[in-house]
């Protein structure tokens, strides 16, 4: 049983998932550095160069889809007007809107990469951490909501390292939980005694057999209760 375990394991181990790499990013205790360190322990320095930039890229290409969604035309506010001549003022708001520009050029994911991290071992409530922080991150905070509940896996454990699927064909897909967990067993402990894997897959035949099997479970049963 361990075996096949281990081969389905090594076959997934070389693959990852680019958006579960982008929501530790955005734990503040992880951010880059943590998946670079990850990256370099599973497939090397130089490739996890590579690996790293393709996570940054889909990270950025998600966060300018958020700040689209989010944007909204300005609301203009009217001036007063005063009858004191604003000519000589002409070029300070002009000065005053460029000095703006520069300072919102810096997107919102470029602001939080470059806050430092917390503690790797504290404890943390990420997304009460991007509750609080919706006012300076609003639309990377709600692209963190959404990354951040993604389950870690799609697929039970069961399901995937499951012997199911070897015992339980289609013309067995009826059989009670009781022959199936007798069948388990049976194999195990003949590849226990002689190192060869037991062939449950009987054909339609043999079918016969099996519903005594499973009639005199029922009789049994009946006769306990």
């Amino acid at each position: 049983m361990v075996k096949p375990m281990l081969k389905k394991f090594d076959k997934y181990w070389s693959d990852y998932n680019v958006y579960l790499s982008c929501a530790a990013i955005l734990d503040p205790r992880f951010k880059v550095k943590f998946v670079e360190y990850c990256f370099d322990k599973l497939f090397g320095p130089d490739e996890a160069m590579v690996k790293v930039e393709e996570v940054l890229t889909t990270l950025r290409s998600l966060y300018d889809e958020y700040k689209l969604r989010s944007s909204t035309s300005p609301i203009v506010v009217p001036t007063p007007t005063s009858g004191i001549d604003d000519d000589l003022f002409d070029d300070y708001h002009s000065y005053s809107s460029r000095s703006i520009r520069t300072q919102i050029t810096k997107s919102q994911l470029d602001s939080y990469l470059e806050d430092p991290e917390r503690d790797l071992n504290s404890e943390l409530n990420i997304l009460e951490f991007w509750q609080q922080n919706v006012v300076r991150f609003p639309d990377l905070a709600s692209l963190a909501r959404n990354l951040l509940t993604i389950p870690v896996s799609t697929v039970a454990s069961e399901s995937a390292f499951s012997l199911g699927g070897k015992i339980i064909s289609p013309n067995r897909s009826s059989l009670k939980p009781k022959t199936v967990q007798a069948l388990v067993c049976i194999q195990d402990w003949r590849c226990d005694e002689h190192n060869v894997p037991l062939d449950f897959d009987l054909d339609p035949s043999s079918g016969d057999d099996m519903d005594e099997v499973e009639d005199d479970e029922d009789v049994d049963s009946n006769f306990l209760y």
